[in-house]
Protein backbone atom coordinates (compact mmCIF):
# COMPACT_ATOMS: atom_id res chain seq x y z
CA UNK A 1 0.00 0.00 0.00
CA UNK A 2 3.00 2.26 -0.10
CA UNK A 3 2.39 3.21 -3.75
CA UNK A 4 -1.34 3.69 -3.28
CA UNK A 5 -2.39 7.15 -4.44
CA UNK A 6 -4.29 9.36 -2.03
CA UNK A 7 -7.95 9.71 -2.93
CA UNK A 8 -9.12 13.27 -3.40
CA UNK A 9 -11.80 14.21 -0.87
CA UNK A 10 -14.20 14.98 -3.70
CA UNK A 11 -14.03 11.33 -4.78
CA UNK A 12 -14.42 9.80 -1.33
CA UNK A 13 -18.21 9.79 -1.65
CA UNK A 14 -18.03 7.82 -4.90
CA UNK A 15 -15.53 5.39 -3.44
CA UNK A 16 -17.85 4.75 -0.49
CA UNK A 17 -20.74 4.09 -2.88
CA UNK A 18 -18.50 1.84 -4.96
CA UNK A 19 -17.51 -0.17 -1.88
CA UNK A 20 -21.13 -0.60 -0.88
CA UNK A 21 -22.23 -1.68 -4.36
CA UNK A 22 -19.16 -3.89 -4.79
CA UNK A 23 -20.87 -6.39 -2.49
CA UNK A 24 -23.47 -6.98 -5.22
CA UNK A 25 -20.86 -8.03 -7.79
CA UNK A 26 -21.07 -11.49 -9.33
CA UNK A 27 -18.17 -13.58 -10.58
CA UNK A 28 -17.74 -15.96 -13.49
CA UNK A 29 -17.14 -19.67 -12.98
CA UNK A 30 -13.44 -19.01 -13.61
CA UNK A 31 -13.40 -16.40 -10.84
CA UNK A 32 -13.36 -13.30 -13.04
CA UNK A 33 -15.41 -10.33 -11.86
CA UNK A 34 -18.48 -9.06 -13.66
CA UNK A 35 -19.40 -5.38 -13.51
CA UNK A 36 -21.52 -4.05 -10.69
CA UNK A 37 -25.12 -4.56 -11.82
CA UNK A 38 -27.10 -1.50 -12.81
CA UNK A 39 -30.01 -2.94 -10.81
CA UNK A 40 -27.93 -2.68 -7.61
CA UNK A 41 -27.14 0.94 -8.42
CA UNK A 42 -30.81 1.71 -9.03
CA UNK A 43 -31.77 0.11 -5.72
CA UNK A 44 -29.11 2.22 -4.01
CA UNK A 45 -30.46 5.39 -5.64
CA UNK A 46 -34.02 4.52 -4.66
CA UNK A 47 -33.04 3.74 -1.08
CA UNK A 48 -31.05 6.97 -0.65
CA UNK A 49 -33.42 9.09 -2.78
CA UNK A 50 -30.72 10.14 -5.24
CA UNK A 51 -32.30 12.63 -7.66
CA UNK A 52 -32.80 11.28 -11.19
CA UNK A 53 -30.72 14.10 -12.70
CA UNK A 54 -27.71 13.03 -10.58
CA UNK A 55 -27.95 9.32 -11.30
CA UNK A 56 -26.55 9.39 -14.86
CA UNK A 57 -23.27 11.12 -14.01
CA UNK A 58 -22.99 9.24 -10.72
CA UNK A 59 -23.30 5.93 -12.59
CA UNK A 60 -20.56 7.01 -15.03
CA UNK A 61 -18.16 7.80 -12.18
CA UNK A 62 -18.92 4.45 -10.53
CA UNK A 63 -18.25 2.68 -13.84
CA UNK A 64 -14.78 4.25 -13.89
CA UNK A 65 -14.05 2.99 -10.38
CA UNK A 66 -15.49 -0.40 -11.31
CA UNK A 67 -13.48 -0.64 -14.52
CA UNK A 68 -10.20 0.08 -12.75
CA UNK A 69 -11.00 -2.38 -9.96
CA UNK A 70 -12.07 -5.08 -12.47
CA UNK A 71 -8.91 -4.64 -14.54
CA UNK A 72 -6.70 -4.99 -11.46
CA UNK A 73 -8.67 -8.00 -10.18
CA UNK A 74 -8.38 -9.69 -13.58
CA UNK A 75 -4.62 -9.08 -13.68
CA UNK A 76 -4.25 -10.56 -10.20
CA UNK A 77 -6.35 -13.60 -11.14
CA UNK A 78 -4.31 -14.14 -14.30
CA UNK A 79 -1.03 -13.94 -12.40
CA UNK A 80 -2.24 -16.61 -9.96
CA UNK A 81 -3.17 -19.13 -12.63
CA UNK A 82 -0.71 -21.98 -13.00
CA UNK A 83 1.42 -21.73 -16.09
CA UNK A 84 0.84 -24.63 -18.47
CA UNK A 85 3.91 -25.83 -20.30
CA UNK A 86 3.86 -28.26 -23.17
CA UNK A 87 6.31 -31.12 -23.26
CA UNK A 88 8.34 -31.42 -26.46
CA UNK A 89 7.08 -34.17 -28.75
Amino acid sequence: LIDRPALDNRLSFFYDVFRELHKERRYSAAGGPYSIPLSAFREYCDFYSVPKEDQAWMWRVLQIFDGVWSDEASKKLESQRPQVTQKPA
